[in-house]
């Protein structure tokens, strides 16, 4: 500090009396320079007062100022540090599950079938046992043929792959197999019998593809268990007309959020019983996060003027995709063509669908007596 004008004597001689802490003190014309704590600095200015001199602050320095200086450098060295011990932490769990090669079967059936299995996000990367988990995966979705779990760094890989149809029941009872549908031949793969079509023939329904009937060696006929997969290009028509429904109009709406943090989910409002459920997640260079929210909506209605023929239509048509594709599920979809057309007032939806079907189907050999 710097002190100049007045007294410098009277200005020390105060400071001394008052115990105040000065040190490397030097005085040239009139003016004091010394050193002094931060509270010495706020003792001395009464001092000075009484001897005419006006204080200065030169320079600051010291281990106080130097904190107070780069509090806001160690705030961010602080955060930092908590920053990577948190990733540090997480780093052995998972964030993510992933599921992959779904084209029939819902991608969330998967999901709660290997979550019952225990893959979850939240969990320890070393408690995944990845073999046993597709392995009772598989068993537990008959509508999939080939299942694989896979941990790439943080997140959880699920690759589907799905059978085509149903396979033909096994028994020993003699029998040919027969086309379930019409349609073109494209997989004839012969395990027991002899075949009576070939690839790319076209069959009808009832046509014998695979006999039971076989020549032995002798020259003689038995019968056995005719078996084999066959799979082929078959058309399905849908039609679905719309009719006028009472309507409804929507007088409010509820919401619910809910926070989601890996596997734990806190509710942020009581609970509701949503006609839709949305959930967003945060993202990282691509990649989702396990932190996002769930926001659940329940409509209330109320009664209001006759359904509108664009919406009546748009509900036929909305019916008319149901009602394919519960009754394709068990099918590979190729194709589909879709028509709309007006009869006597009302639209009528008229679908036809190309589909790759296993047709085999077992049909009992009649003996006589």
């Amino acid at each position: 500090m710097r002190a100049s004008g007045g007294f410098p004597e009277r200005f020390l001689n105060l400071c001394s009396r008052g115990n105040i802490p000065y040190w490397d003190v030097c005085c040239t014309n009139g003016v004091v320079f010394a050193r002094t704590t931060p509270e010495g600095y706020r003792m001395m200015r009464p001092c000075a007062k009484k001897a005419g001199m006006r204080m200065k602050i030169v320079k600051k320095s010291g281990l106080p100022f130097l904190l107070s200086k780069n509090r806001v450098h160690a705030g961010l060295a602080v955060g930092a540090v908590c920053f990577v011990l948190i990733t540090a932490a997480l780093s052995g769990r998972i964030w993510t599950v992933n599921v992959t090669g779904c084209e029939t079967v819902p991608e969330e059936d998967i999901r709660e079938t290997v979550e019952r299995f225990g893959v979850y996000p939240g969990m320890r990367k070393k408690q995944l046992d990845t073999h046993t988990v597709a392995e009772e995966a598989m068993s537990a979705l008959p509508e999939v043929s080939w299942l694989s779990v896979n941990i790439v760094g943080c997140s959880v890989n699920v690759d589907v792959r799905e059978g085509v149809g149903k396979s033909v029941k096994k028994n020993d009872a003699p029998c040919d197999i027969v086309a379930a549908a019409d349609g073109q031949i494209q997989t004839l793969e012969i395990f027991s019998g002899i075949a009576m079509q070939e690839r790319n023939a076209a069959v009808l329904k009832g046509d014998t593809i695979i006999s039971g009937i076989v020549e032995n060696r002798d020259g003689g006929m038995s019968m056995r268990h005719a078996a084999g997969y066959i799979t082929a290009l078959t058309k399905h028509t849908f039609s679905t007309s719309s009719h006028s429904l009472p309507s409804r109009r929507i007088s409010d709406v509820k919401t619910r959020y809910t926070l989601l943090f890996f596997s734990l989910k806190i509710p942020l409002s009581a609970r509701i019983e949503p006609d839709f459920t949305e959930d967003r997640f945060l993202t990282l260079g691509g990649e989702k996060l396990p932190i996002g929210i769930r926001a659940e909506r329940k409509y209330i209605f109320a009664l209001a003027d006759a359904t509108g023929d664009s919406l009546s239509a748009l509900i036929a048509l909305e019916e008319h995709f149901f009602k394919s594709s519960n009754n394709l599920r068990d099918m590979l979809v190729m194709s589909r063509t879709t028509t709309e057309r007006q009869s006597n007032g009302r639209t009528v939806f008229f679908s036809e669908y190309g589909c790759l079907q296993n047709i085999g189907e077992e049909k009992k050999i009649e003996t006589e007596n």
